[in-house]
């Protein structure tokens, strides 16, 4: 009985920035002023578009390491993701292993999970999220008020 190889896909999906302009400044625009200002608060708070990054990892165990990790670009492709870290170990003739980390945009990570799980006999599927939508608007504002005042944090001019 031939053994069969190892093939670990961690699928890491990049923080998709939204589609569209600032929704708050839009909202300013559209005549909020005669609102009070907590209500305008209350309802940029709600208009605020979430940022979340997923992870997931897609373990599997497949006849032939090289075929499946030809595969596994192949669908990297078809999803527009990309493979930003991989390893592959062993010898031919030894139970070999290989691991890929792959970016992907947000709205493909689920399609491109079960993509992957139909390439081998899945043992282990799993998932987790991270809402990083304070950092994201902390810094997006930083940025704003550095690039409005003209100058970096190293003293340089922005243009």
């Amino acid at each position: 009985m031939r053994q069969r190889d190892r093939l670990i896909g961690v699928v890491m999906i990049g923080l998709l920035f939204g589609c569209g302009g600032d929704k708050k400044s839009a909202m300013r625009e559209a005549g909020d002023a005669d609102l009070p200002a907590g209500a305008v608060l209350a309802q940029e708070a709600k208009a605020v578009e979430r940022k979340i990054i997923y992870e997931g990892t897609v373990a599997l165990v497949v006849p032939e390491v090289d075929a499946a990790a030809e595969q596994v670009r192949a669908t990297a492709k078809r999803f527009d993701a990309y493979i930003s870290a991989s390893d592959v170990s062993g010898s031919a003739g030894t139970r070999r292993n290989a691991s890929f980390t792959l970016r992907v945009p947000a709205e493909k990570f689920e399609a491109l999970r079960d993509a992957l799980a139909k390439l081998g006999e899945v043992t282990r599927n799993s998932s987790k999220s991270e809402d990083v939508t304070e950092e994201f608007y902390d810094l997006d504002a930083r940025i704003k008020v550095l690039k409005k005042v003209g100058i970096t944090q190293l003293g340089t001019q922005v243009q």
